[in-house]
This record gives C-alpha cells, structure tokens and sequence, in this order.
C-alpha cells in the first residue's frame, strides 16, 4: 500500500513538471547564420603547385620543394547551406606568367558541412589550362573558417588529373567574402 502511494505521487508529480514544461515551451535553437543558402561568396587566394609526374598513387611521395607559386580569384553561389557550384581563374606560376590575364580557368561543385565557425568542404570539377589548351579535372578537400557572416578564411588542397600533362597538387589558402 506504501509502495502504491509513493509510485502514486511520483506519477502526479512527473504529470505537474510536464504541464508546466509544455505551458512554458524552450525557443528553439537558432539556426547557424554564418553560412547561409543562395550566399554568394567572393575567394582571393594564393596557391602552391607541386606537378606529380607518377600520378596519384604516388602523391605522398612527392617533393615539395620544386613548387610554383600562383595567385587566384573565386566565386562560388551556394544554392543550399551544403551545395554551391563556383568559377575560379588561377595564375598558377606568378613567376613565369606569360602576359595571360589568368591562365587557368576551373568549375567546382562544393559540398560543405556548416559546424559553427568551421565548414570542412569537398569539391569536384573540371577545369581548362589556357597556356597548353588542354582539360583537367580535379578533387579535394578544404575547411573554411568564419569570422563574421561576411568574411572568413580557406584553406584547400586538391589533385589536379591533367590530360596528356603531368599531374599535380595545388594547395590554396586566402580569404572568403560572403554576400
């Protein structure tokens, strides 16, 4: 009979504090507003080329030392928080530019993961070498991170799969701008 009361009064009072949670309901968590869908975001980048001539299985192997030097500009609008597509001109060896306004155009399909202040991303393309007139198409992965909802830093790295050139890995680090 004790039992019964005691198992009687704890239901009352788990009913009593569901009541008064329902009655007085939390605000639901805000939304991560530093990355946003239909954003367009804005990179200025320099990057560091390092051509890989046995290709991908060979990728950490590869001397570093022997780079280029370059610099780029980007756009990306994200149709979603998660998915964009972006345009980038590159100059890939600031030291040898050859009067080229840009000598590297690339087209990316991205896909970001928005964690707070950081998104890792992915990206995927195809891209046209305007000094040698051939196609590449490239792979890598990134992490962005924002300061503001307007302004942020990158770094990526991708693998770059030439066509009837040597392969290569381009490393880029710069600023973001979102709009």
């Amino acid at each position: 009979m004790i039992i019964a009361l005691v198992l009687a009064a704890a239901a009352l009072g788990l009913q009593a504090q569901t009541e008064a949670l329902d009655s007085n309901p939390q605000p639901a968590p805000a939304s991560n507003s530093l990355f946003k869908a239909k954003e367009l975001t804005i990179d200025l980048y320099g990057n560091y080329s390092v051509a890989e001539p046995r290709g991908i299985t060979h990728l950490f192997d590869t001397n570093a030392r022997h780079g280029k030097l370059g610099a780029g500009l980007g756009a990306t609008y994200w149709m979603t928080r998660n998915l964009g597509a972006g345009l980038e001109v590159t100059i890939p060896d600031v030291a040898n530019a050859n009067g080229f306004l840009f000598e590297q155009v690339s087209w990316s399909f991205n896909a970001r993961v928005p964690l707070g202040h950081v998104a890792p991303y992915a990206l995927a393309g195809v891209g046209r070498n305007f000094e040698s007139s051939l196609w590449n198409a490239h792979a890598g992965i990134g992490l962005e991170w924002r300061l503001a909802s307007g302004a942020g830093f990158f770094a990526d790295a991708r693998y770059v799969f030439a066509s009837h050139e040597t392969d290569s890995l381009m490393v880029r680090t710069g600023v973001r701008f979102a709009f």
